[in-house]
């Protein structure tokens, strides 16, 4: 089964009748989308379109995700936006849980070439990959993966723990987790706080296969 990492916002309750469900969405969003109807017209599924991505239920209709939109070079969504967009879910009674939100690996029916990591602004370039990694196994434990050059510096590695593994990205200013299955956005927060990165969001990538 293929699995994709959702935004998702739980309703706090099933969506039994998903014309008004998606009407109430489309008051706030415009009709951005696909649709799927019956011969009645009765919408049997949909996705909408937002500025952040692409919203859908899950398979149960107790959860709306949200898809991040994707390019080429990545796409950003920080967690204060994502707070604003449950806020105006919330606010507009389509969301009545009093939870917040969370990531979550959800199954799709396609093969995906697109990953979203949970990113962590460090401010400045690292220069000192090993003290780094031994600040995070310091954190964590020893688990995942390192690589040293001749002299035992710290030249590539990822660190595993509760949440998925934790890595430096591309332009070794910040890290990202790949996360295992989910993560609340709490554990983000105190994680972002554990970390001391100076901002906290999520990065859409489109890769190629080779």
């Amino acid at each position: 089964m293929n699995e994709k990492l959702m935004i998702c916002f739980d309703l706090g309750y099933r969506v039994e009748d998903k014309t008004a469900f998606r009407d109430s969405l489309t008051d706030l969003y415009g009709i951005g989308g696909t649709v799927r109807r019956s011969r009645t017209g009765k919408v049997l599924r949909f996705d909408l379109i937002t500025k952040y991505g692409t919203l859908q239920l899950d398979t149960e209709d107790k959860v709306l995700m949200l898809d991040m939109k994707s390019s080429n070079s990545g796409v950003e969504i920080t967690s204060e936006e994502i707070d604003i967009l449950h806020k105006e879910l919330k606010e507009a009674e389509i969301i009545q849980a009093n939870t917040s939100w969370y990531l979550k690996k959800q199954p799709v029916s396609e093969w995906s070439n697109q990953e979203v990591r949970v990113c962590f602004e460090l401010g400045n370039k690292v220069k000192n990959m090993t003290e780094l990694h031994q600040r995070l196994v310091d954190l964590f434990g020893v688990g995942g993966m390192v690589e040293r050059d001749m002299d035992g510096n710290v030249i590539d590695f990822k660190v595993l723990f509760e949440y998925g593994t934790i890595a430096l990205n591309y332009y070794h200013d910040a890290l990202e987790l790949d996360v295992k299955d989910m993560i609340t956005s709490k554990q983000i927060q105190g994680l972002s706080e554990k970390l001391k990165g100076i901002r906290c969001y999520l990065r859409k990538y489109t890769f190629c296969e080779i």
